[in-house]
């Protein structure tokens, strides 16, 4: 008798409840999120080869093909990123859909008993229609964004269309929005269900047989194999890619009525009549270039190295002649921390305001200051949670101090008409010539000493901060990609309410003091809120104290304004010099003092279990002599501090009572020697010690009995 198939709403519910279930995993939280952290830092690293894309597909003559990027930095400079928004939460809108979609399609289609060999590709891919649906909206307008710039130098238009994507997303109207929604969603689903595909076999072959490979085999296939799958899936289905950019580029003239329109059939049939069939594959070389650069970031960013060599690597870029690019290679030292870049774009808006005054006289006083006690407070203060709070606050204390006694300042400026040099006389001055001419402005000098002195203490941040979440969370972080995106969220914060409302009405003094204080206000919640509530509270109240992070950059800028210095190569050396300091200089709070402290703690635990291990060895002499002398004793008594049941004897009783006295006389000289291995700090994924004795204990004892509590 053939058992009746449930239907399509039983089905989905039984999906949806085991896909709920699997979601519920902080593990798989955190992936999830890290996962749209690093797609949204890839796709800013890889934003200017998006846009030439775009460019591409569109048919612009300057900027036809790869080789084009150079010019196109140059003629946007950083106007290229205007449109970054867009893509940037389309990561995150496309990782929560992911995070939860693909588990209840892979889980629908095994239920419908799909292999489980083609099950990936299944699930990619419906979730990838969905998720290429959902991104239509913004991918629209960020293509809009990137081709207006080039519209308005060739004065196709008289005033951009949209100046931010935020204003595109609520001006723009469902039929523009919508106008290329059938290719982007073929695209995305066939792309999604072919990377799913590729990746669980790479998966497989990398644990065949359950043998794990070596770490360098493994760092490989998350960068250069990941690679490879998406190039193979970009390519495959790259025509749609085409037909997409391409409607998207005439959409804007479609919805106002300037062109006729076109449906995704007749896109096709006009690129294969203009171009013939490998017109479909025209800009495929720049999109194979795109998606390798945003997987490579994507696999770099999960290893701990690529850190290191992003921070060596800004050291050495400086040699480029064209300031623009200073500054874009100076923002991948942060590129896997996308909340730096971010102020400094956003900093650098701020250039064209001249008489901005500027507080570097303020901010260095106080963290100065911070510097100097620092050491004191690390000798005191060993817990370092609180440690790490009392860093925090003290620092936001001393700026509100330091604001109410200094006075603002201007600065000294270099510009022409104020007897200096204008700035298009150093334009084409050589990065030594600038950090010369940057050392000597007085103002530059005390910036770059802050900058210093700032490193050395986040560093030391950072450091305390890693360890604490290391003995909460265990081995490693849950939390880290919810700091990341709460970061992101107050640099939102900073650019919308503090830079551009409170600008032509609150001097700086005041917006400093407006958010110094919801920093100090953030911080004294979080210390209530780690002890009265879930830490993810505590974590979204602290991550209003990064406010001063805004100010800094637009320090920054402002030096570079009022020396005449070239805005990159100013930024650029604040940032080398910062990193140099973070590699090479001593934080005042460093991990070797938590690990001096974790050896203490650890020579004190040891010490009270060598006296453990011999009082035990004592009763166990004591329960040999007396079961020996006769079974009716049930209860030993030894100093009157330790009683065991004579049901827990295990002992092997010696042969005569005789020879258990003789031994019971080298109980005092058997002294337990212990040796444990103190060494520096360990790695996140090393386990912790086990009990050296607790095999022996459970053999002589019975099981448990190391874990009992001794009256």
């Amino acid at each position: 008798m053939a058992v009746a198939s449930p239907g399509l709403w039983a089905t989905c519910s039984q999906a949806l409840e085991t896909a709920s279930v699997s979601m519920a995993d902080p593990l798989v939280q955190q992936q999830a999120a890290e996962g749209a952290v690093l797609r949204a830092q890839a796709a800013f690293v890889a934003y200017p080869l998006d846009v030439l894309k775009t460019q591409v597909q569109s048919g612009h003559p300057r900027y036809s093909r790869l080789s084009s990027l150079p010019c196109l930095m140059k003629d946007y400079k950083l106007r290229i990123f205007r449109g970054y928004p867009g893509v940037g939460a389309n990561s995150f809108i496309m990782g929560a859909l992911m995070f939860g979609g693909y588990r209840f399609f892979d889980n629908f289609w095994a239920l419908n008993h799909v292999p489980d060999y083609w099950r990936p590709a299944l699930a990619g891919a419906s979730i990838g229609s969905l998720c290429g649906f959902v991104a239509t909206p913004l991918e629209q307008i960020k293509t809009i964004m990137a081709l207006q710039e080039s519209w308005l130098k060739e004065k196709k238009i008289k005033t951009r269309i949209y100046s931010s994507v935020l204003q595109g997303a609520y001006q723009a109207p469902l039929r523009l929005k919508f106008y290329a929604a059938t290719p982007l969603v073929i695209r995305t689903s066939l792309f999604d269900g072919q990377l799913f595909f590729y990746n669980s076999r790479l998966r497989e072959w990398v644990s065949h047989d359950g043998v794990a490979c070596s770490s360098g085999m493994r760092f490989f296939v998350s960068t250069v194999g990941f690679m490879f799958a998406g190039l193979i899936a970009a390519t495959v289905n790259y025509p749609f890619d085409r037909v997409k950019g391409l409607m998207m580029g005439e959409a804007y003239q479609a919805s106002t009525g300037e062109v006729a329109q076109h449906s995704t059939l007749g896109t096709f049939r006009s690129i294969c009549q203009k171009h013939g069939i490998l017109g479909l594959f025209r800009g495929l070389p720049t999109r194979s270039m795109l998606h390798a650069t945003v997987w490579c970031c994507v696999g770099l960013g999960r290893e701990v190295l690529a850190s290191k060599i992003s921070s060596l690597s800004v050291l050495f870029v400086y040699y480029l002649r064209w300031p623009f690019y200073f500054f874009y290679a100076g923002s991948l030292l942060q590129s896997f921390v996308p909340t730096g870049v971010l102020f400094n774009i956003w900093a650098m808006d701020m250039t064209d305001e001249g008489d901005r005054t500027t507080f570097f006289g303020i901010i260095a006083a106080a963290t100065i200051l911070q510097s100097a006690v620092a050491p004191t407070v690390g000798e005191v203060v060993t817990d370092p949670a609180t440690l790490l709070d009392f860093m925090v606050f003290f620092k936001l204390i001393a700026v509100l101090v330091a604001i109410f006694l200094l006075p603002e300042s201007k600065g000294f400026s270099l510009r022409a008409g104020a007897g200096g040099v204008a700035p298009e006389t150093t334009s084409d001055m050589s990065y030594w010539e600038c950090c010369k001419r940057l050392v000597q402005d007085p103002t530059s000098r005390t910036v770059l000493i802050l900058v210093l002195v700032s490193s050395a203490v986040t560093r030391g941040t950072a450091d305390v901060s890693g360890q604490y979440n290391k003995n909460v969370f265990g081995m490693t972080s849950r939390l880290r990609a919810t700091f990341t995106l709460i970061g992101v969220a107050s640099g939102l914060f900073c650019n919308l309410v503090l830079l551009k409302l409170m600008k032509t009405r609150l001097s700086t003094k005041r917006q400093v003091l407006i958010s110094m204080s919801a920093g100090m206000v953030s911080v004294f919640l979080n210390l209530v809120a780690r002890s009265l509530g879930p830490l993810y509270v505590a974590t979204a109240l602290t991550g209003l104290t990064s406010l001063l992070g805004t100010f800094v950059n637009v320090l920054k800028v402002n030096v570079a304004q009022t020396s005449g210095m070239p805005a990159g190569a100013v930024v650029g050396l604040f940032e080398s010099a910062s990193e140099l300091m973070a590699l090479v200089g001593p934080p005042f709070f460093t991990a070797k003092k938590m690990a001096a402290l974790e050896r203490r703690m650890r020579e004190e635990i040891h010490g009270q279990l060598s006296s453990l291990w011999l009082r035990l060895q004592i009763v166990e002499e004591k329960m040999m002599i007396e079961t020996a002398a006769g079974p009716e004793a049930d209860r030993i008594d030894v100093a009157g501090d330790l009683v065991l049941p004579g049901s827990a004897m295990s002992a092997v009783v010696p042969s005569t009572v005789a020879d258990a006295k003789s031994r019971k006389g080298d109980i005092a000289a058997r002294t337990p020697v212990f040796e444990p291995h103190i060494g520096e700090m360990e790695e996140e994924d090393q386990d912790e010690e086990p009990i050296p004795f607790a095999d022996s204990l459970e053999c002589r004892f019975g099981p448990g009995i190391h874990r009992r509590r001794l009256d």
